[in-house]
């Protein structure tokens, strides 16, 4: 039965070779593999460049933590010196 299928491909013209066949389904392989390697390639360079992100965020709190201690640390020198003059100047 196998063989007359093939004798009818054959005579209208749309008989491939199993050869060619085999070689279309290696080369589908092959391209999936491919796709999914640049897929992961990708990922990774997205994951690089995110990282980078996560460094920028950590050095911005940081700069606003400092600015917040900065400031925090004028206010209490300030405070503290007005508070000693006014001290010094009451009476005893």
């Amino acid at each position: 039965m196998g063989k007359k299928d093939a004798t009818s491909n054959v005579n209208t013209g749309t008989h491939v070779p199993p050869v060619e066949q085999y070689r279309k389904h290696i080369g589908k392989q092959d391209y999936k593999k491919s796709k999914k390697d640049t897929k992961a390639q990708k990922r990774h360079a997205d994951q690089k460049q995110s990282v980078l992100g996560i460094q920028e965020v950590i050095l911005i709190v940081g700069a606003m933590f400092g600015l917040v201690a900065g400031v925090y640390l004028l206010m209490y020198w300030y405070l503290g010196t007005w508070e000693s003059a006014a001290v010094d100047e009451t009476p005893n």
